[in-house]
C-alpha cells in the first residue's frame, strides 16, 4: 500500500507541474499579445491624432474614413478621447455638435459597451461619466437591461444619468423660473469655470487653438496673417 500511494503523488506532481507550465506558457502568450496590440494602438493613435483634433475641434476633411477599418481603431480613438478630456474639459468644446462624435465616437462607445469583458465596460462607463453632459449623447438605458450587465455596470450607469439629469435639470429649471434668465448659462454648466470658460473667452481663439495642440502634441501652423492676429 505504502509504493502505490508514492506512484500517485508522485503522478499527481507531475501533472500539476504540467498545468502550471500550460498556464504558464498561456499567460506569457496572452502578456505578449498584449504588448503587441498596445504598441499597435499607440501607433495608430499617432496617426489618428491630427485628424481627429480637427474633426471634432474644425470643419475639416474627414480623414478617419481611411482608418476605420482598422482593427484596433475603436480602442485608439477612445484612448485619444480620454487623454484629451484629462487635457481640457471637451463640454467647453462643444464636441457632440461635430460630426466626428457621431460618426466614429458614439459607434466606438457603444461598440465597447456591447463586449463580454467586465473590464472594457468598466472603463468605458468611466469615460463616460467623464465626459459628463455629452453622455446624455448615449443611450445608456438600452445598455442597462442587457443580460450579461453586471450589478456594478447598473449602478454606474445610474449615477451617469442621475449626474447628467441633475446638473441639466437645475439649470432649466433656474432659467425657467428666473424672472430675468441670461441669455446664455454655459458658466453655471462648464466644470472649474474660471479656466475652462472665462479664460478661453478673453483670449484669442487662433491661441487657443495654439494651446491645445501643444498640448496634444501637434504643431499648430499658422500664416503670417494670423501670427498679426495674435
Amino acid at each position: 500500500m505504502f509504493l502505490p500511494s508514492i506512484k500517485l503523488v508522485a503522478y499527481a506532481v507531475i501533472a500539476l507541474f504540467f498545468m502550471l507550465s500550460a498556464l504558464f506558457i498561456i499567460l506569457v502568450i496572452h502578456k505578449i499579445y498584449a504588448n503587441r496590440s498596445q504598441a499597435s494602438i499607440e501607433q495608430l493613435k499617432r496617426k489618428i491624432q491630427p485628424p481627429i483634433f480637427q474633426n471634432l475641434f474644425g470643419e475639416a476633411e474627414d480623414s478617419l474614413k481611411y482608418f476605420k477599418k482598422k482593427r484596433l481603431f475603436d480602442d485608439a480613438i477612445l484612448e485619444l478621447l480620454k487623454e484629451m478630456n484629462n487635457q481640457f474639459d471637451l463640454n467647453l468644446l462643444n464636441i457632440t455638435q461635430s460630426k466626428a462624435f457621431e460618426k466614429y465616437i458614439i459607434p466606438a462607445i457603444e461598440k465597447r459597451l456591447r463586449a463580454r469583458r467586465w473590464s472594457k465596460r468598466m472603463n468605458t462607463l468611466y469615460l463616460i461619466e467623464s465626459l459628463g453632459p455629452a453622455a446624455s449623447w448615449i443611450n445608456l438605458w438600452q445598455v442597462y437591461h442587457r443580460k450579461h450587465i453586471s450589478r456594478q455596470d447598473q449602478y454606474i450607469i445610474l449615477r451617469i444619468n442621475a449626474q447628467v439629469n441633475e446638473r441639466l435639470g437645475n439649470i432649466v429649471w433656474k432659467a425657467l423660473t428666473t424672472p430675468h434668465p441670461k441669455v446664455r448659462y454655459g458658466f453655471s454648466v462648464v466644470p472649474r469655470p474660471i479656466t475652462n470658460w472665462v479664460i478661453p473667452r478673453l483670449l484669442p481663439k487662433r491661441l487657443i487653438d495654439v494651446f491645445m495642440a501643444n498640448n496634444l502634441g501637434l504643431k499648430y501652423k499658422t500664416d503670417k496673417k494670423s501670427e498679426k492676429n495674435l
